[in-house]
Order: C-alpha cells, then sequence, then structure tokens
C-alpha cells in the first residue's frame, strides 16, 4: 500500500489530522484495492490493528459488519482519532450493523467524542429516512 501513497494527499491528510502512521493513499486506488481483495474481515481486522489511517481506511471496505460484536466495534468508533476516517467506518460498517439503534442511543449518552459524533450520526441518519415521524417537516 506504501507504493500507491501520494505525496500531494499525505500532506492533506496530515493537514486534516491524520496523525504519522500514513501513506497518502488516494480513495479511488483503496476502493479499487478492496474491490479486488473483495470481503475479508481478517484481513480487515489485522488492517486495522496497524493504525496505518490507508489502512484502515481500506479495513472499513472488507469487513463484514454483521460479524462484528457491539463491543468490537464500540472499541473501533472509540480507537480512531481522525474524522474522515471516522465518516468511512460510519458509512461502510456502523450504519449496516445489526445493533445499531441501540449502540446509537448508549453513544449519545457517552462522554467518548467519536462514539457521541457515532451516535449523533446514527440520529441524524434516523431524522433524514424518516422526517414525519421524527419531527415537523418545514414548508417547502
Amino acid at each position: 500500500m506504501e507504493a500507491l501513497g501520494d505525496e500531494k494527499k499525505r500532506k492533506m491528510n496530515a493537514k486534516n489530522g491524520a496523525g504519522e502512521n500514513r501513506f497518502g493513499v488516494k480513495m479511488g486506488d483503496l476502493r479499487r484495492l478492496a474491490k479486488e481483495i473483495k470481503s475479508n474481515p481478517e484481513l480487515a481486522a489485522e488492517l486495522w490493528k496497524t493504525g496505518n489511517v490507508d489502512a484502515m481506511f481500506l479495513a472499513t471496505l472488507l469487513m463484514q459488519p454483521k460479524q462484528l460484536t457491539a463491543e468490537e466495534l464500540e472499541a473501533m468508533v472509540a480507537s480512531v482519532t481522525f474524522t474522515r476516517l471516522a465518516d468511512w467506518l460510519g458509512t461502510n460498517v456502523v450504519k449496516l450493523h445489526p445493533e445499531k439503534e441501540a449502540l446509537r442511543l448508549k453513544w449519545m449518552e457517552s462522554s467518548d467524542i467519536m462514539c457521541s459524533r457515532a451516535g449523533w450520526s446514527l440520529t441524524a441518519e434516523r431524522i433524514i429516512k424518516n422526517p414525519e415521524r421524527h419531527g415537523p417537516s418545514r414548508p417547502a
């Protein structure tokens, strides 16, 4: 993956808080790699453990959300420090997890900033999908 790194992307990720452990792989290259590898929960777990931002992005594309326990998912969410990675984890894993509603309720009360962020993201998703049920509609 390091060979796919791009200096401009590496600098942009650093500027946005990605930390030092990064290669700067373009998102399109990560998606292409994931398509070649296909779903692979074991590899995803190993990639996540590296702490390398690019490996963690790829891991979100290889995971099977239904195979993760709520505790494993919560630990992953809490471990994220880069908001773009938190967004990918939310989109590709959290929103597809079978216990997302219970986690949403728990995370809405969490003092962990990333868990709280994930809880609010799930809440926003609920409101967008069903605005009549979750609040008054606005006139057009």
